[in-house]
């Protein structure tokens, strides 16, 4: 709905509703239960990237619990999964080339030249350079660390941290060469 959301929200709760699903197929989250579910990846509770990166990451694969269904699950709460590790191929994978984001403020957008989503949640932000720039793969590397306000040295917000709240992979790249790490890595 803006550029400040970095979780494709239709996306996400289509997605719910398609891979928790009851033994024979059916599925059991209502509106309510999506919401909770979505709700709560979506406010993580932690001020820090590393913090936020951790709780999100225990998100994805662990899910969370909502009340469950009164029939199915006999009162008790039920786990909605985020991603489908079973069945892979239930996910819905894409991948969008210049996804911007507005931080807010009087601050730059980030505009990274592809992120992968997982069921619209961003997990993968990969930076493209061209090889006749000098240093390609530094210049990458630095502009996601701008992103992500993991910049050494530098004090101020400059970047999209939220974006980096459920990442999972960075990516710089330049025509056939690659380095590739996870947040707060060096």
């Amino acid at each position: 709905e803006s550029f400040r959301e970095v979780i494709l929200r239709p996306r996400l709760e289509k997605a719910l509703g398609k891979i928790n699903r009851t033994d024979d197929g059916r599925e059991w989250l209502d509106d309510s239960r999506i919401k909770q579910a979505v709700g709560e990846i979506e406010r993580l509770g932690a001020h820090k990237l590393m913090e936020a990166n951790q709780i999100a990451t225990d998100l994805l694969l662990r899910g969370t619990t909502v009340e469950g269904d009164p029939t199915l699950h006999g009162g008790r709460e039920a786990t909605v999964r985020y991603i489908d590790f079973d069945y892979p191929s239930a996910n819905d994978l894409l991948a969008v080339s210049q996804f911007k984001v507005d931080p807010g403020g009087n601050l730059p957008g980030c505009i990274p030249d592809i992120v992968l989503f997982i069921n619209g949640i961003p997990v993968v932000v990969i930076e493209a350079k061209n090889p006749t720039i000098n240093d390609p793969i530094d210049e990458a590397i630095n502009q996601l660390l701008r992103y992500s306000n993991c910049r050494e040295g530098v004090e101020r917000t400059e970047g999209c941290e939220r974006l980096f709240h459920y990442n999972q992979l960075m990516v710089a790249t330049c025509f056939d060469v690659a380095k590739f790490a996870t947040i707060g890595a060096g």
